[in-house]
């Protein structure tokens, strides 16, 4: 994907969530963004959108995994293109098509 379209994800996806002012659209990779918080902190919810490579898909659960509270969720996208490498059992999907989202959560 050309940069300057991914630019203009960002851009509309900022604009979308502005009406929500604790959300926060950090741009970096999913492992950086991991690594403010700690264990301690318990999110509520994180949604992982990156890589979807499986070594990178594992790599962003892992990491993400041990930051959510009991009743928290995680959740991603595009789960058809992921389904094989996220081990977090039930797995619940919405959506039709090739874009669909998981959500696992975490009790």
């Amino acid at each position: 994907v050309p940069q300057e379209r991914l630019d203009s994800f960002y851009e509309e996806t900022c604009k979308r969530l502005a009406r929500f002012p604790l959300a926060r659209v950090w741009r970096m990779t999913s492992e950086e963004a991991a690594s403010y918080f700690k264990p301690q902190d318990g999110l509520d919810f994180a949604y992982l959108d990156g890589d979807h490579r499986p070594e990178a898909v594992r790599a962003d659960t892992e990491a993400w995994f041990p930051l959510i509270a009991y009743g928290g969720v995680l959740c991603g996208h595009d789960y058809d293109d992921v389904a094989d490498v996220i081990d977090l059992r039930p797995l619940t999907v919405y959506g039709d098509g090739k874009a669909r989202t998981w959500m696992y959560e975490v009790d």
